[in-house]
């Protein structure tokens, strides 16, 4: 978020006061490898090598569970369309398997409609990017991911407020297959480039494959989470809501 910018723009005053400073790549290239790099270098700048290695070994697990369904060798693959910030009449940018959400979507064995267009093209590599809304129609996905289209952390749905849906309101949108089947969620956006990545990789594989994840709760194993590594309970803020859950 160009934080190192201003980080450097003090660093004389910080270094004249005997303040370090330390830059981080997050979330890096490798959405399933970063956070946990980034605690294993946490660990040592701060001597808790011992604690960040237990945060390492959790979020691991997760990341290995869901590698171990051998999932990117899938034969017909869920299709999933991806949108973030959009509204009734403005289409929000998407994402293909090279960036941001995508790369979770990958990760969870989805076969983004995005990549047909733009995985080989330089723009999609990066965020920012739009899908003609004929293309997605036409796509007519078994999943619509979407994020940022609430709170950014979807807190303000779980105390009550109004939950935006308009957007199933497009032309065309009440026909589609991830609208007809309540296959339609949104995740609370930042956890995308946070430390509880996990969670969403893991609930959105559990979405397009139950079957090879029975028995797997992805709410356990972030309340587990949160009991062993955090401040406050998981429930501080909504992750996700699906379609049926807010519909009158």
């Amino acid at each position: 978020m160009a934080a190192h910018k201003y980080a450097l723009e003090v660093e004389e005053q910080l270094t004249q006061a005997g303040i370090k400073i330390v830059l981080i790549d997050v979330p890096g290239k490798k959405i399933e490898k970063s956070v946990q790099q980034t605690m294993k270098l946490l660990g040592q700048v701060f001597g808790e090598e011992k604690r960040a290695k237990e945060v390492v070994d959790f979020i691991d697990t997760q990341y290995n569970l869901i590698t171990s369904k051998d999932l990117q060798n899938v034969e017909n693959k869920p299709t999933v369309y991806y949108e973030k910030s959009g509204y009734s009449q403005i289409f929000g940018s998407t994402a293909t398997s090279k960036s941001g959400w995508g790369t979770i979507i990958n990760l969870a064995g989805g076969k983004n409609i995005a990549d047909d267009l733009l995985a080989e093209s330089a723009a999609g590599k990066g965020s920012g990017n739009k899908l003609d809304p004929e293309y997605v129609l036409e796509s007519n996905p078994d999943f619509i991911i979407l994020s940022g289209i609430n709170d950014m952390w979807l807190s303000s749905v779980g105390k009550g407020g109004e939950c935006k849906l308009e957007i199933i309101n497009r032309n065309g949108w009440k026909n589609l297959k991830a609208v007809k089947n309540n296959n339609f969620y949104e995740f609370a956006h930042s956890t995308n480039r946070s430390i509880f990545s996990f969670y969403p990789t893991l609930k959105i594989a559990t979405i397009l494959y139950p079957e090879k994840f029975k028995g797997v709760d992805p709410e356990k194993v972030l309340n587990e989470f949160f009991e062993k590594f955090m401040l406050v309970n998981s429930d501080t803020s909504d992750w996700y809501y699906n379609l049926k859950d807010v519909k009158n």
